[in-house]
């Protein structure tokens, strides 16, 4: 049995053959509650920021809004940032488009190249297409950055698993429907800001 906190650092330290045997399984967690979220907040905004800086509103919105406490995180260090005075419910409501990108970026530092090749992919299809992008859409889409950028695509399996980790993040949504031709189809879209 392996255990790791990302898949990513398994990844890049076997090759894709092996990694595909071992048939990584993914156990998530249960969100943070809006109060432990609320708590991990304050904790951080106490040793942080100044005392006095920061309205208990404006924690209680990122608290409410959100059970990613990684995301929650990083929406208070955007506005913190951006703060001339006390941080207030504005703020921090005009702060998530930044906080987002922030967050998008960051998350996906951590993976390889084959996951942000995955992303873009979805964006790009995302600005073409409405409604929800069908995963062989995509896969078509990251076979061609792949193929761009002079690198090896991986099999649908691998992508599929990506896809999860995506969407474990928050940075896509998927609706999932059974029965068909097919068997399961997804439907992803992009997290907007």
């Amino acid at each position: 049995m392996l255990i790791s906190n990302g898949q990513a650092s398994i990844e890049n330290r076997v090759e894709e053959r092996i990694f595909s045997s071992l048939y990584p399984r993914t156990i998530t967690l249960e969100p943070h509650s809006s109060e432990e979220t609320f708590e991990i907040l304050a904790s951080r905004a106490r040793k942080a920021l100044a005392p006095r800086s920061l309205h208990t509103g404006a924690l209680d919105h990122i608290s409410s809004s959100t059970e990613n406490a990684r995301f929650a995180l990083c929406w208070l260090r955007a506005v913190a940032r951006n703060a001339d005075e006390a941080i207030s419910k504005i703020d921090v409501i005009d702060s998530y488009p930044e906080a987002f990108g922030a967050y998008t970026e960051r998350s996906l530092s951590d993976f390889t190249q084959h996951h942000q090749l995955l992303y873009s992919a979805i964006a790009d299809l995302d600005e073409e297409i409405e409604n929800g992008i069908r995963a062989g859409e995509i896969y078509q889409r990251y076979r061609k950055f792949c193929t761009a950028e002079s690198t090896n695509s991986l099999s649908n399996r691998r992508l599929s698993d990506f896809l999860k980790e995506l969407e474990l993040l928050n940075l896509v949504e998927a609706d999932y429907y059974y029965g068909g031709e097919k068997g399961k189809t997804r439907e992803i879209r992009l997290q907007r800001p």
